[in-house]
């Protein structure tokens, strides 16, 4: 699936609603229309895989679908957080449409499968770039084609 159509850069939008040096304010609606059960995975991918040095601290808030992005403005201009961004955010976008896809006992163990590939990934130091991967594995219907 091509994840660059306008349907989705759509669904997918954000936009920056208040900046000072070294901290943005970004509006992304779709935060809101994440279901809770999928909140622990965008967490993961957002706040802990991968952060280009320079950012600092994070926050979301998914009732109101904002994000608090505060970075080391000598470090990294707001272009290249929002450059970042934009990657997480087609990241995001292929992974909720896979986990929508999946039944729902299927679903939990991929969530879990995924945030332990996330946790690992984190913690070799793997950054979010244009050649992150999600393996085919985490998506597998069953324990055996996973390879657990």
């Amino acid at each position: 699936m091509n994840w660059s159509t306008p349907w989705l850069a759509w669904r997918l939008r954000y936009r920056v609603v208040h900046r000072l040096p070294g901290r943005l304010r970004v509006h992304a609606p779709a935060l809101r229309r994440i279901d809770a059960t999928r909140r622990p995975v965008i967490v993961a991918m957002i706040q802990d895989l991968g952060k280009p040095a320079g950012i600092g601290q994070l926050e979301l808030t998914f009732m109101t679908g904002s994000i608090l992005i505060e970075y080391d403005q000598y470090r990294l201009s707001e272009t290249q957080v929002l450059d970042w961004l934009a990657m997480l955010r087609g990241l995001i976008g292929q992974t909720l449409s896979r986990l929508a896809a999946l039944d729902p006992e299927a679903r939990v163990q991929a969530v879990s499968r995924l945030l332990d590939f996330l946790r690992t990934a984190a913690e070799r130091g793997t950054k979010v770039d244009t050649d992150f991967e999600i393996p085919e594995s985490i998506w597998a219907q069953d324990e055996t084609a996973a390879g657990l």
